[in-house]
């Protein structure tokens, strides 16, 4: 069972959180620091609210064509900032994963974009590199 985090519980070390008390996810230590990060620059700067505003965000997908649009938007991100030459080979992306080339993120199921693709079983990251392809 693992505990809430707070200052008091967790130690930042070396650029990584460490939890003193269990386990977390890694999404929730990122989202830890960036809370405490964000309280202390709001503090110096006398500021309130979220120090990324709305950077970041989430929103559902209106239809098929809009998810099969945001999934290529995101692949061909490390492409436009100049940081790949192909979605596949940049590592912090999971598109690797998910046309069965890498096991990086193994959690990661596209099988719904895969299904709207019309993918072929024999060779389905095939398809999910043809949609993202200029």
């Amino acid at each position: 069972d693992a505990k809430p985090l707070d200052e008091a519980h967790a130690a930042h070390v070396g650029g990584q959180l460490i939890n003193l008390d269990g386990a977390f996810t890694d999404a929730f230590a990122i989202f830890f620091v960036a809370d405490i990060e964000a309280k202390r620059f709001n503090a110096r700067h006398d500021r309130l609210g979220n120090l990324l505003r709305t950077r970041y965000w989430s929103t559902r997908m209106k239809d098929d064509a809009q998810l099969l649009a945001a999934f290529r938007y995101a692949a061909r991100n490390p492409i436009r900032a100049g940081m790949c030459e192909r979605p596949e080979d940049w590592f912090w992306s999971s598109f690797a994963t998910s046309c069965g080339l890498a096991l990086t993120f193994p959690f990661v199921d596209a099988s719904r974009v895969l299904s709207l693709l019309d993918a072929s079983p024999t060779a389905p990251g095939q398809a999910l590199i043809a949609l993202v392809r200029d």
